[in-house]
């Protein structure tokens, strides 16, 4: 039997190197919130970029260009959240003030059954209302300052992009000057192109918050559900929001329905179902394929996998992502087909 005696060699460049990636993996995990602001701010950049592009050639300097931009969507976005924030505030309001008498409403419907069915029945509603109410005590202060954080992180978030925007020639510069002078013609052609398309996933986004606001407006006007525009308007709202989003407007839909009557508030659950399985299962592949060229199972694991890692912002920024990576793998296989 012969005794093999096996050498393993480490030299200092594999020691850095694996260092270098456990370090690298630290810092993701440490820096995540960090990453996860610069991500956003250069994904919202490069989603602006080619509208800013476009506002230049008639002549319009770069950075009033961003400012008009930024002006346009908080403008749009203000004027929603005007529309949305007051009859909801008048529908909750209206709700805790006559809690006990919806309470022995929706308690009605339920006569046919036994007596300790109708009492539990009217104790759960009774204790489910109390719990909202004293969520809606005791969250104020916490719910504001989330609130607040909240347009904090945006404010920074727009920020930074707005200097990613002005000041991009240099960034591509400062980028490409770490690869061969061979191939930097062909990574500046690379970062237009993820441009254009994380343009292409934000013109789609709008266009399917749009469409999903008119089903769920045209429905709840058939329905003659009340404050019918502002459910659709947060209906198109929290489009952004996959999954999620459909779910909150639904429910917020549902329970202002319940109000009038449960036979309602089933049509409408109706409704947002059937909503959001025409969005799920023929806008969302149609619209998106054709502005990504993406196909649909890679859009779900993009989205899957991006709420498992970042939650709800993995799952807003996942798609664009992929999109990104798809340019560059198309770019690297035209490459490789060209060489070989």
């Amino acid at each position: 039997m012969n005794d093999k005696k096996y050498v393993i060699e480490f030299s200092t460049k594999t020691i850095l190197g694996a260092l270098l990636i456990v370090f690298s993996f630290w810092a993701i995990v440490v820096l995540k919130s960090v990453l996860v602001t610069f991500l956003l701010s250069l994904i919202i950049a490069m989603a602006l970029t080619p509208l800013v592009a476009r506002l230049e050639k008639k002549k319009i300097p770069r950075s009033l260009s961003i400012l008009l931009l930024y002006i346009a969507v908080f403008g749009a976005f203000a004027l929603i959240v005007r529309l949305i924030i007051p009859p909801f505030a008048t529908q909750v309001s209206h709700f805790f003030n006559n809690k006990e008498g919806y309470i022995d409403t929706i308690s009605g419907y339920f006569q046919s059954l036994s007596p300790g069915v109708q009492e539990s029945v009217k104790n759960s509603l009774s204790n489910f209302g109390n719990s909202i109410g004293g969520v809606q005590i005791q969250g104020v202060f916490d719910s504001a300052l989330g609130l607040f954080s909240g347009i904090i992180g945006l404010v920074f978030i727009m920020v930074v992009s707005f200097y990613i925007i002005l000041d991009r020639e240099n960034l591509e510069k400062s980028f490409i000057s770490f690869l061969p002078e061979v191939n930097r013609r062909r990574a500046l052609s690379v970062i237009n192109k993820i441009a254009e398309k994380i343009f292409h996933w934000l013109r789609g986004q709008i266009l399917l918050a749009f469409i999903v606001f008119a089903m769920t407006y045209i429905g709840l006007l058939i329905l003659k559900v009340d404050y019918a525009l502002t459910i659709a308007l947060l209906a198109g709202l929290l489009e952004i929001v996959p999954y999620i989003g459909p779910i909150v407007s639904g429910i917020v839909g549902v329970m202002i329905a319940l109000t009038a009557s449960p036979l309602l508030a089933i049509m409408v659950g109706f409704w947002f179902v059937l909503v959001q399985q025409i969005e799920n299962h023929i806008l969302v592949p149609q619209i998106m394929k054709k502005s990504l060229g993406l196909n649909p199972l890679t859009i779900i694991f993009a989205l899957i996998i991006g709420g498992k890692l970042l939650g709800i912002v993995g799952m807003i920024v996942s798609v664009p992502i992929v999109a990104a990576l798809s340019v560059i793998f198309n770019e690297y296989y035209t490459v490789k087909t060209k060489e070989n």
